[in-house]
Order: C-alpha cells, then structure tokens, then sequence
C-alpha cells in the first residue's frame, strides 16, 4: 500500500481517535481508480468514483464498521483463492441500491455486504450483518422482520449471517433472533476472522457449528 501511494495511486488518512494513533487508512484515489477502470475496459466517466467521497470516508462515523466489514470479506476471498474456490463480494453501499425499494417497488434491507461462495460442488449467496455490539435487541430484531419480507422474493440469499463481537453477545442476542424464513446462522468475530471457512457459524436453534458450504439451506420457494 505504501507504494502504491507514493507512485500516487492511493490516497491515504490517519482517522482521530481519543488516544495514541490510529493506523493509515488507504482509499483509491483519481490515478488509481483511472487505472482500475482502464483495466476492466470501462470509460471512466461511467466508472463509479468520485473524489469527494474520500472526505466522505474520513469524517464517517461508520468509518471502523465498514473497515471491519471489508476485512472479513477482504479476509474471506483470501481463504477462497487459497482453496481453489471463488468469492463474488458486493459492499453495503451497493447491496442496499440493489436491495432498495425503487428497485424492487416493495421493502427495503440494507445488509453490510452480499457474499457469493461457490466451490466444492456447492455455492452459498449470503447477507451479512456485521454487529459491533451497539443496537439493542428490538433494533435486530426489526432487521429479521425486514428480512423476512424477501424470503419469498426473486434473488433472496440462501443465508443471513450474523457476525458479532465475542461469545458473550452472541449469546445474548440469539436468544432474541427468529427465523427471517430462511437460514439464518451466527459467528464471533475472532472466529470468523482467523478462518472464514471454518467452522464458525452457528444456526438458529442448532447446536453444531459449521462452514458457510455445509450450513443447512432451506428450499427456495418459487416467488408469489
């Protein structure tokens, strides 16, 4: 990454914190992103990037959600290519224009990010919320109500996949969680981070935790 700024592709920031210093954050920047888009052959007027969404990045309170967000996903496609296996990855910006109700003229999800793993002759497409510990149980618990809006819905996941900070609120939390109508699981956070295709997911009333590949998925139903 230090290269890549010093040859000016990237642009980088050092987000305040209350003590001590925070590490460099890394953003593309103009050249960078020209060269991406020269790469898959798209004109850069069309390409989605714009400068001032940098500023935006640095001044944002979900600043550490979305770097902790991308990480997974960052750390998952890394498992993946290792395998032999392959992961398509949309962020939450555009999962939620995807999922918005221009779109689909009916309710609206905003999940953390839309996961697609296909290897060992089996393929998951997956939402994932990434929880930090901060939303109260009614707050999650209105997401699955939301959730369970899509379940009969043309390009509904296979599973929804909770991530949260450590045991404790994991536990906590799943006793409040109901079915979204579909296969809902649960991880901790260090669990998933130090193997994303491990056995770290938990679903809902299960006591065996397992890989994304080998969560059990329901049927999809042909939409109403």
């Amino acid at each position: 990454m230090l290269q890549l700024y010093r040859l000016g592709l990237a642009q980088r920031f050092r987000p305040h914190v209350p003590t001590g210093s925070a590490p460099w954050h890394y953003t593309l920047d103009e050249p960078g992103a020209r060269l991406v888009a020269a790469r898959q052959e798209v004109d850069f007027r069309e390409f989605p990037f714009k400068k001032a969404r940098i500023f935006d990045v640095v001044g944002s309170p979900r600043l550490r959600h979305r770097v902790e967000c991308n990480g997974f996903f960052a750390r998952l496609a890394l498992a993946c290519r290792r395998r032999g296996w392959t992961l398509a990855w949309t962020g939450e910006r555009r999962a939620a224009a995807e999922w918005s109700l221009e779109t689909w003229g009916g309710p609206i999800v905003t999940p953390d990010g839309i996961g697609r793993v296909t290897g060992g002759g089996r393929e998951v497409l997956f939402f994932l919320e990434y929880d930090r510990g901060t939303e109260h149980h009614d707050r999650l618990e209105s997401k699955i109500d939301r959730y369970r809006r899509i379940a009969r819905m043309r390009g509904r996941p296979d599973a929804l996949l909770f991530v949260f900070p450590g045991a404790v609120r994991e536990r906590e939390v799943r006793r409040s969680l109901s079915s979204p109508g579909f296969m809902l699981a649960t991880a901790v956070r260090h669990d998933v981070l130090r193997d994303p295709l491990g056995p770290a997911w938990l679903p809902l009333r299960d006591d065996r935790r397992r890989t994304i590949l080998e969560l059990p998925l329901e049927p999809r139903d042909k939409p109403g």
